[in-house]
């Protein structure tokens, strides 16, 4: 079985010398929070102002800048707290509230995402 673009997937099937191909429709991946939501290293998905969106997932934490650009952010283990940096930026949870920093200036507040 081969994937092809398109979600499609390829059967062949083979009888003496002749080949038969069969293109049969694969639905689509689900949206990520439902791909995610049975695994154990659950994500947390965080929208923050300025248009900036984070999504943790155990130890590290992935910025999506509102320019499409993506930043890692590694979790800081010598503190108690959820914290993370990386690239510039940090962002922290404590409880229900959220923030992102940028090092070049700005706070922006985050609201978790169901």
């Amino acid at each position: 079985m081969k994937a092809l673009a398109g979600g499609l997937v390829l059967l062949a099937a083979t009888t003496g010398c002749e080949r038969e191909a069969e293109r049969v429709a694969v639905p689509p991946l689900p949206e990520m929070p439902e791909r995610v939501a049975g695994i154990a290293n659950q994500s947390v998905y965080y929208r923050c102002e300025g248009g900036f969106e984070v999504v943790v997932t155990g130890d590290t934490a992935r910025v999506a800048l509102p320019d499409g650009r993506g930043v890692g952010l590694a979790r800081d283990a010598s503190r108690d707290a959820m914290e993370f940096a990386g690239g510039g930026l940090s962002f922290s949870v404590a409880g229900e509230a959220a923030v992102l920093t940028r090092d070049e200036g700005g706070r922006f507040a985050c609201t978790g995402v169901d």
